[in-house]
């Protein structure tokens, strides 16, 4: 929340801190030990699959999710993809979706580089559902943040 730096290095310093941000987020949520619990158990296909699911998940955060969809791009059933990404990753696909998200979010409005609304829906959300949400997980709202 205090940036000892001033001037044009400031910026620069808060985008490597919300960056660390997501990246302390993204580690939270991929723990190495549950995917290798989850490759003792499964195929090499089924882990690859579970992978590229979550890959397309961190490409195309901000659209809408449609499981069925996302287990149709990787070769899997939605019940098939749901369990093995459960196994791998140890939360819910809408779970994860929804953190990476706020995580994207917090960056952004952390380093001043979009308004509360704008923010929303860059990341998927309507501005609205997306102050509950950023409120609900961080404690403060998006307006206190930024």
């Amino acid at each position: 929340m205090v940036c000892p730096i001033q001037g044009m290095a400031r910026d620069l310093f808060l985008l490597g801190k919300g960056l660390e941000l997501v990246a302390c987020a993204i580690e939270s949520c991929l723990p190495a030990n549950e995917l290798s619990e989850f490759a003792s158990g499964a195929s090499a296909s089924g882990i690859e699959r579970v992978t590229a699911a979550r890959d397309i998940l961190l490409q195309r955060y901000a659209e809408p999710l449609v499981v069925a969809q996302l287990a149709s791009m990787v070769g899997l059933n939605a019940k098939a993809l749901g369990l093995g990404f459960r196994r791998a990753f140890g939360t819910s696909i809408p779970e994860f979706l929804q953190e990476y998200r706020l995580q994207i979010a917090y960056t952004l409005l952390a380093a001043g580089e979009a308004g509360v609304a704008e923010t929303a829906y860059r990341v998927g959300y309507t501005p609205a559902y997306f102050s509950t949400l950023f409120r609900s997980r961080f404690g403060l709202s998006p307006r206190e943040l930024r």
